[in-house]
């Protein structure tokens, strides 16, 4: 029988920080910027908060699907380059 994934020692390459408000408040800077410092873990990426996300979870599709030329759409897409690269 295969190992179970708990049984894994978690291993952190880094941090995605989700449900930003557009424009980026400084208290939203300050945190982004303790986060950076936490560990030394770089943050991957990050994903706006906004009505698309719901919406598109409310149809059961991914954001990319539902609103493919969107703000969120293209972080979602710049997160997965970023981790596909890491791999």
């Amino acid at each position: 029988m295969d190992a179970d994934l708990r049984d894994k020692p978690l291993e952190l390459h880094g941090l995605v920080v989700f449900l930003l408000r557009r424009p980026t408040t400084k208290l939203a800077e300050s945190v982004l910027d303790e986060l950076r410092k936490l560990n030394g873990l770089p943050i991957l990426g990050t994903a706006p908060l906004g009505v698309v996300v719901t919406e598109a979870w409310r149809s059961g599709r991914t954001v990319v699907d539902y609103a493919p030329d969107s703000e969120h759409a293209e972080a979602y897409r710049a997160l997965a380059k970023t981790l596909r690269a890491g791999q």
